[in-house]
């Protein structure tokens, strides 16, 4: 039986397709004898979008933003730590993804222009109803806002100024808190320049402010979510309208990357143009496009290799490769040039690079390191503890080069793995809404299966948020210590992902094994 691999599944393969038909059937091909699966009648597709936006709608009325817009709270503050609203939240949660589940499974095979009302509708819905919403979980737009203010009112630099300097005179800046406004920016200047319109047409109103880089992650979110329908598109079309809405409809987004408004949706805006650049052949914007990314968030420098390495492999003549790499040289200057105006401090952005990933905390690094220290095994460093997640993660990039090397086309997989790779192990500081970085990469190879370790991520880290501000209102830490708090939410955001891949592994090895059996000619 011959097999052809994309995305990681392995296709007209019965050990592989056996046990893993409830996963959005995401193994079948059209040379199956089965019989598809047909869409959701329209009756239940409409209430199953009532339900999201019963949710949604829900969520915003219990967590509202604009009356509490002048106070610094949480998920458990909003509503006084009711273990009733708990549930409520819960239950919200477990319904939006059974509505969504449905929903997707039914939009197989479907055009947005045959479900445009109930698409569109749904979608205006959540999206307006997630603005509304107050940032449950983090207050890191306030920040975000009183740092751009720096730039956009006093025209200094975030890098290489703290908020509290002027901490006694300027109203946004109490906002940034004690904890965190003696930091400063851990984000790329490019972020800066994006952010500095926001906090100018706030003026003296943070809530507007916060409203405003609401919006961007909102644009950021609706432009993704084009890209990924594209991309799919050219390679699955009758899962590129499916792929789209999982990137948009995701609740880790949504609660994180609009509510909360995290830039990490703005982050992941290039990396998916840059994919979709590759995908429709314009290699020259690859490079420049990931740049970008970078001089946002520093992070997605580990997909630059990978980029590298493809580019250059898919360029076979050599003056092409050099049209190619002159280009990328020139624009890649240029949006540095653009990303550092005014200051050009070289020294300032190196420091808040380092400022960024130098903690440990709630993460499996951590968990290495603290219970190293709890059990007195031995005594590690926190550097030392970065060092060796920082070397399994290059070998990881290394080994994705070679598939890039010689598979060219994997970019995309590459990239999905050498992050999720990033996140397991030097993700040292990890918080929830660095699973945004997972989705879009995710969506984009359907039918591939890596979308079941993205989902199950996004779940985990929003229950995670949960045990992080209910646990912390209950816990007792004169009898179990900060040491388990923590590790009950790492073994909640965690374990299941573990799990999950380790399953796959297994299942993968498994498969691999039973073919060499079944293509295996016996000596005559």
């Amino acid at each position: 039986m011959s097999t052809n691999r994309a995305g990681g599944c392995t296709y007209g393969s019965p050990q592989i397709d056996r046990g893993r038909r409830f996963y959005l059937d995401t193994c079948q091909t059209k040379t199956e004898s089965r019989p598809e699966a047909r869409g959701t009648k329209q009756p239940r597709r409409w209430w199953h979008g009532a339900c999201l936006m019963t949710v949604s709608i829900l969520w915003a009325v219990h967590y509202p933003f604009w009356p509490n817009r002048d106070e610094l709270l949480d998920q458990g503050k909003l509503v006084d730590y009711s273990w009733l609203a708990f549930a409520a939240w819960f239950f919200g949660l477990a319904l939006w993804l059974w509505s969504a589940w449905n929903l997707l499974r039914g939009f197989r095979h479907q055009s947005i222009r045959g479900s445009w009302k109930i698409v569109y509708l749904t979608t205006i819905v959540i999206h307006v109803s997630f603005v509304a919403m107050y940032p449950t979980n983090a207050i890191d737009v306030y920040i975000y806002s009183a740092r751009s203010r720096l730039l956009s009112h006093y025209g200094q630099n975030p890098n290489d100024v703290r908020p509290d300097v002027y901490w006694d005179t300027d109203p946004y800046m109490r906002f940034a808190s004690r904890e965190w406004a003696d930091n400063l920016s851990p984000y790329g200047p490019l972020w800066n320049q994006i952010a500095a319109p926001v906090t100018w047409l706030g003026g003296d109103s943070i809530g507007l402010a916060v409203i405003g880089f609401k919006l961007l992650s909102v644009v950021s979110a609706l432009a993704i979510a084009w890209f990924i329908h594209d991309i799919v598109k050219s390679n699955s079309p009758e899962w590129a309208l499916v792929a789209a809405l999982a990137w948009l409809w995701n609740p880790l987004v949504l609660w994180d990357g609009v509510a909360n408004a995290h830039n990490d949706v703005t982050l992941m805006l290039p990396v998916m143009a840059a994919l979709w650049a590759w995908r429709r052949g314009h290699e020259r914007w690859v490079i420049p496009l990931l740049v970008a990314s970078i001089l946002i968030k520093y992070v997605t420098v580990i997909l630059l290799p990978l980029a590298i390495v493809a580019v250059w492999r898919r360029a076979h003549n050599p003056m092409r490769r050099l049209g190619v790499a002159l280009w990328s040289m020139g624009c890649v200057l240029l949006l540095i040039a653009a990303g550092m105006y005014p200051f050009y401090d070289l020294e300032a952005v190196w420091r808040s690079a380092q400022e960024q990933g130098a903690k440990v905390n709630a993460s499996p690094a951590w968990v290495v390191l603290a219970s190293l220290a709890e059990w007195s095994v031995a005594d590690v460093s926190a550097e030392e503890v970065r060092n060796a997640a920082y070397l399994i993660v290059a070998i990881g990039i290394a080994i994705w080069m070679a598939v890039c090397w010689t598979h060219p086309q994997r970019l995309a997989l590459a990239c999905f793995e050498v992050t999720f790779l990033f996140m397991l192990v030097a993700s040292t500081n990890q918080r929830a809404w660095y699973v945004i970085w997972l989705v879009p990469l995710a969506a984009a190879l359907l039918p591939g299966t890596q979308w079941r370790r993205a989902t199950l991520w996004s779940v985990t880290a929003m229950l995670g948020h949960a045990c992080t501000i209910w646990l912390w209102y209950v816990w007792d830490f004169d009898a179990w210590g900060y040491y388990w708090y923590v590790m009950v939410i790492v073994g909640v955001v965690f374990l299941p992902v573990i799990a999950l891949t380790v399953w796959e592994v297994a299942a993968r090895a498994r498969s691999r094994g039973d073919a060499l059996k079944a293509n295996k000619v016996p000596c005559e």
